[in-house]
């Protein structure tokens, strides 16, 4: 599996890199869990996929954007 820096992990989900720290921290359910090798930087494992899934569930259950100045159209009334 293909690991990221928190830099790069971060500019994907645009985010900031303390943020993904933040969650770093905060995860118990193995969310976002860094390989870290002795001595060396935080390598996140690549879930990002996973993240860009739920934006794109949450983009198609939202309601759709309207041009400015266009108009709604009526719906039938009983």
């Amino acid at each position: 599996m293909r690991t990221l820096k928190t830099s790069e992990a971060a500019a994907l989900l645009n985010v900031r890199p303390n943020t993904l720290r933040a969650w770093e921290l905060r995860t118990t359910g193995a969310r976002i869990l860094p390989d870290r090798p002795f001595g060396a930087q935080r390598r996140l494992l690549a879930f990002v996929d996973d993240r860009r899934d739920e934006r794109a569930v949450a983009a198609l259950s939202a309601p759709p954007l309207r041009a400015a100045g266009e108009i709604a159209p009526r719906t039938a009334q009983a």
